[in-house]
């Protein structure tokens, strides 16, 4: 998390509401640095425990040290209270820095193996002996992958059944909770220019990063509940690093280990040495599959998770459209009624059902894939 603007303080204010009496603030440098930890403290105790029940507890970004930056631009370029290093800004940049190097060497790596593997495929394409094509013809490896493929779909749907009832569940949590979200969402009445902010959200279908209020989504408000409950299991589905047979990525790897076994085995049967070029280009066409494979699954994971908010955009873009048109004295008020008429109504009309089924869609096309 980055807390902007970290500089700004009225010194006087400050001394007068701070908690810690026992000592005095000498000036605005340490007063500046004093808030900016207690904020810093505060805000890393909640992020961690968001992110703890939404991740597995061994993810890189729980353990890290360090959660918060409070950064100041301004200081930055023209220090009047704070060094450089008291900004935050060349921490956070090295710490940016240091997250792109190592998703490009990783992206880097990736696409250097899948061109080796392509060259080598190339290169000993049409090169191998007849008879050790009808080697691996007479040996079964075709019939065991197909095999293989058919017994992958039993862990898969045990997989995606996992996820089923707490889907389910969801839909009942969101439709309780719906009218107190939507009060919440539309009663800042407090603030000046409310009604300002509230078309903009309308104008952008539900969605608007305000300054004053923050990023307001309506969406994505809607269908926490949902979200709440199967956040838990569906991290657990998509997981790569110490992963469980309830996780989708082991039942992959399995199935390639015990083709490329397949493979090895049929050539040590037929005295056929494990660096055989045919040998060698099976075990390169399976490691290939699995990364394409990989990098699908994880773009559709994005997309069915995805796919509960944008599933309720759609039902409520009508909604938004005739709340954006709402103009004069009061459309504020006719705005808001609107958008609490119009989003009662979709869920009498199964909206939050709606999204759960595409969901559940979106799960069948991936296994299906």
């Amino acid at each position: 998390m980055v807390i902007t603007k970290s500089d700004k303080m009225n010194i006087k204010e400050y001394r007068r509401e701070r908690k810690n009496k026992n000592y005095s603030v000498g000036n605005e440098h340490d007063a500046i640095l004093e808030r900016n930890q207690d904020v810093k403290n505060k805000k890393a105790v909640y992020l961690k425990k968001k992110l703890t029940e939404k991740l597995p507890p061994d993810s890189e970004v729980i353990n890290k040290p360090k959660l918060i930056y409070t950064v100041s631009a301004r200081e930055f370029w023209n220090p009047e209270h704070l060094s450089k290093e008291e900004t935050e800004i060349p921490e956070l940049r090295e710490y940016l820095r240091t997250i792109y190097l190592k998703e490009k060497q990783k992206l880097v790596k990736d696409y250097m193996a899948e061109i080796w593997s392509m060259h080598r495929l190339a290169k000993n394409f049409g090169s191998m002996p007849q008879h050790e094509d009808q080697v691996f013809q007479k040996s079964g490896v075709k019939e065991l992958i197909l095999k293989d493929i058919d017994s992958l779909e039993k862990p898969l749907e045990k997989c995606f059944d996992d996820i089923q009832k707490p889907l389910r569940e969801s839909v009942e949590d969101a439709r309780k909770n719906y009218w107190n979200t939507v009060n919440k969402l539309l009663t800042r009445d407090e603030y000046r220019g409310f009604h300002r902010t509230l078309k903009a959200v309308c104008l952008k279908d539900g969605v608007y990063a305000s300054r004053i209020f923050a990023r307001i989504d309506f969406n994505e408000s809607l269908a926490k509940p949902m979200y709440d409950k199967i956040d838990g299991i569906f991290e657990h589905i998509f997981r790569t690093q110490n992963a469980t047979r309830a996780s989708l990525w082991p039942h992959l790897e399995m199935f390639q280990k015990e083709v490329q076994s397949k493979i090895l085995q049929t050539g040590k049967d037929n005295c056929l040495p494990n660096e055989n070029s045919k040998i060698q280009n099976f075990i390169l066409e399976t490691n290939i599959i699995l990364q394409k494979l990989r990098k699908k699954i994880f773009h559709k994971k994005l997309c069915i998770y995805q796919s509960l908010c944008v599933s309720i955009q759609n039902e409520l873009k009508p909604h938004y459209k005739a709340a954006s048109e709402a103009k004069g004295h009061g459309s504020c008020g006719r705005m808001k009624t609107i958008l609490m008429e119009g989003i009662a109504r979709e869920v009498q009309n199964q909206m939050f059902e709606m999204a759960r089924s595409k969901m559940v869609i979106q799960f069948l096309e991936l296994k299906v894939k």
